[in-house]
């Protein structure tokens, strides 16, 4: 940068606000990017000191600082429901749009033989890259709770839309392969109602099991059928060394952290080897919604629950065996 008419000399330091205006390269015909510094007055200060180290200070009218718009990344304009015909073509629509960005397959199929799809987003999205962490999303593992769903895919279309512009989505997509599966459960979603906000009726998969009390448990011998969904997810994570997850599902706004069950069958803490870990990303994460993070977020459905700071135990909060355990 250069300052003109700025005499140097030796004397006391002053503290000087100043503004970077844009340099025009004529030759090249554009403008390069500007940075700014807001003066905390209208005058630009600055320090002039002769010989006898007798300081002056001549105030030098400024022009207001030229302030560009700060990068705002683009956000999902659509919030609705996709069936699944309307999710398999929203998954390959950008699965082909950012191809050099996304993997799109499928772990398996659902009892009514419905794909369930997995978009992987990553700058090498085909590969394992040693070093380089696997996370996974799941959604819509009981039929009826669609947000969760709605929500991966706005996540599939935000990350898309600003890698390589917005800074933060694009180092998050160099340095981590992200597994989102929008639907676990397909078969349950087409049967459930929409605005049915208290009823079951797709919850379950087509054999009428709830896939999330069908995994193994580590204290309790599950001895309903495996279903389909259950086995194409176990053996997706035996393929994958994912190192953490999150599992999205309706009703309480709460984030819940393993484990979720306990060796005596009783609603009390239960800690994991990870407990400190899982608390602080649990914590981290229910910070950034104001309304999970005070604590009492669905008076109308659950006035009596409280959640300290928007987390909680799973099993302190109610033990559930074969549920599906995030790492």
């Amino acid at each position: 940068m250069a300052v003109n008419s700025v005499q140097v000399i030796d004397g006391k330091p002053t503290e000087l606000n100043f503004t970077l205006q844009p340099f025009v390269n004529e030759a090249a015909g554009r403008t390069p990017q500007t940075t700014t510094s807001s003066p905390s007055t209208s005058h630009l200060i600055i320090p002039m000191t002769k010989a006898s180290n007798i300081t002056q200070i001549q105030a030098v009218p400024t022009t207001p600082p030229f302030l560009p718009p700060g990068h705002q990344p683009t956000h999902p304009k659509e919030f609705r429901h996709h069936n699944y015909a309307d999710m398999e073509l929203f998954l390959r629509k950008y699965n082909s749009e950012f191809s050099s960005i996304t993997h799109l397959y499928s772990i398996g199929r659902s009892v009514q033989d419905r794909e369930l799809y997995v978009m992987v987003i990553s700058d090498n999205p085909n590969v394992h890259e040693h070093g380089e962490p696997e996370f996974k999303y799941v959604g819509n593992m009981h039929g009826n709770e669609v947000v969760g769903r709605e929500l991966l895919l706005n996540l599939i279309e935000y990350l898309c839309r600003n890698y390589g512009t917005d800074p933060e989505v694009t180092q998050l997509v160099n340095n981590t392969r992200i597994h989102i599966m929008p639907s676990m459960n397909p078969d349950g979603y087409e049967v459930a109602v929409e605005g049915d906000v208290k009823g079951y009726k797709g919850r379950n998969n087509s054999n009428d099991y709830d896939l999330n009390r069908n995994f193994p448990d580590q204290f309790v011998t599950i001895t309903e059928p495996r279903q389909p969904e259950t086995i194409a997810v176990m053996s997706w994570l035996k393929s994958n060394p994912f190192v953490l997850s999150a599992n999205l599902h309706g009703g309480s706004l709460v984030v819940n952290y393993p484990f979720d069950d306990d060796k005596d069958e009783l609603s009390h803490y239960s800690r994991s080897p990870d407990d400190a870990v899982f608390k602080q990303v649990a914590k981290a994460y229910s910070q950034e919604n104001p309304l999970m993070y005070k604590g009492h977020p669905c008076v109308d459905l659950y006035p009596e629950e409280y959640f300290k700071d928007g987390i909680i135990n799973g099993a302190q909060w109610y033990t559930v065996p074969g549920r599906f355990l995030q790492r």
